[in-house]
């Protein structure tokens, strides 16, 4: 499946749904900028020119606050990557967060972004966010 296939599914889910798709990402599995870009490209080209992925981040302990620095930095790179491309009202944007965006309404304004979640197989996901799984093996 082409990542404007799965842009087109997404807002599908969006539309239709009134839900927030979301990646499901097997443990340790991450992605690079180039795929935050394409996918982000897809969804331009679809119409659409805010995208947002949230990153879903699991808060507490030391281990964990190390690893969200780590994060945050890598983050960093990629959003970098991102905004160069920014341009002639596309908007690209990685977060890392908490919990994931609920959907806007149909009612919000035009330049509101297009949230995509982004998480891993343990995440605890609320009633409004569809998960895609992605599989080591499609990988």
């Amino acid at each position: 499946m082409s990542l404007s296939q799965i842009a087109q599914w997404m807002i599908q889910i969006r539309q239709q749904d009134q839900r927030t798709p979301a990646l499901i990402l097997p443990k340790r599995f991450g992605m690079r900028a180039a795929f935050y870009e394409s996918l982000g490209n897809a969804f331009v080209d679809a119409g659409i020119r805010q995208v947002r992925f949230d990153v879903l981040r699991p808060i507490g302990g030391l281990w964990q606050a190390t690893s969200n620095r780590l994060f945050a930095f890598q983050a960093s790179r990629i959003n970098r990557v991102l905004s160069r491309g920014n341009h002639e009202g596309r908007h690209l944007h990685l977060a890392w967060t908490a919990a994931i965006a609920r959907p806007w309404t149909d009612d919000a304004p035009r330049d509101t972004d297009f949230v995509v979640g982004i998480a891993d197989t343990s995440a605890a996901l609320p009633c409004w966010i569809t998960p895609i799984g992605i599989s080591e093996s499609a990988a």
